[in-house]
């Protein structure tokens, strides 16, 4: 049988496990935040202001000194977006989308039985959980 010069090896995904999620959820707790707000939506043909939807997203912003600890959670998880501060600030700062809480983060969290340990992060996750199984939009 021929050998294919031109196939891409399957790229296997290994799934974060309890001890690193873990980590990840103690880190978030204390350095991270829910950012729940509004977020403004626009006609593209008219440039005029639609129904607004919530926007959801967990970010961390910490020090450009420790920037590759963000990057190794980004690596492992598979998700989120990671940008440098601007202003002079030498802060650099991780962000996962709705999207990545959904598909990736929450399930984890689920999965594990892992809890947010500062009373912040526990009503913040607690209103999340609520906007994301009741289907809330606007």
């Amino acid at each position: 049988m021929p050998v294919c010069t031109f196939c891409i090896p399957p790229i296997y995904v290994i799934k974060p496990d309890k001890k690193f999620m873990a980590m990840f959820i103690g880190f978030m707790g204390g350095d991270g935040y829910f950012d729940i707000g509004e977020q403004k939506q626009y006609n593209k043909t008219t440039k005029s202001l639609v129904k607004s939807t919530i926007r959801i997203r967990l970010a961390a912003n910490i020090n450009v000194r420790d920037k590759s600890l963000l990057e190794y959670f980004v690596k492992v998880l598979g998700v989120g977006k990671l940008s440098t501060m601007s202003g002079g600030r030498e802060q650099v700062r991780v962000i996962f989308s709705k999207k990545d809480l959904i598909t990736v983060i929450l399930p984890l969290i689920k999965e594990y039985n892992l809890q947010f340990l500062t009373s912040q992060r526990v009503k913040q996750f607690a209103l999340v959980n609520y906007i994301l199984e009741n289907s809330i939009t606007h």
